[in-house]
């Protein structure tokens, strides 16, 4: 099984994700693969947990109208265009206070 793990859009946020990688992979054993921005794919090709990092054409913040959310925009995109085909999809969210 793979795993499509919308990334988050700041470099930060993407060294902080790899714990959560590091999580998914120790408990599903399933191949990740993660959807970010182009400023983030060196940090994430330097992940072992991450299998394969793909440039997200979206810009941060960026929303164009379906319904659901920005991850679920992102996961429709990337099945659309064949650039992933997986069998779940996740959102990185992070909240500060």
């Amino acid at each position: 099984m793979k795993i499509l793990v919308v990334g988050p859009s700041w470099v930060g946020d993407a060294v902080m994700a790899q714990s959560l990688y590091k999580l998914i992979l120790q408990e599903t054993k399933n191949k990740i693969d993660v959807l970010a921005p182009q400023w983030t794919l060196g940090v994430l090709d330097r992940m072992k947990e991450v299998e394969t990092s793909i440039c997200s054409p979206f810009d941060h913040g960026e929303l164009r109208g379906i319904a659901g959310g920005a991850a679920r925009e992102r996961t429709f995109w990337a099945r659309e265009r064949r650039v992933y085909r997986g069998d779940r999809a996740a959102g990185w969210s992070l909240c500060r206070g």
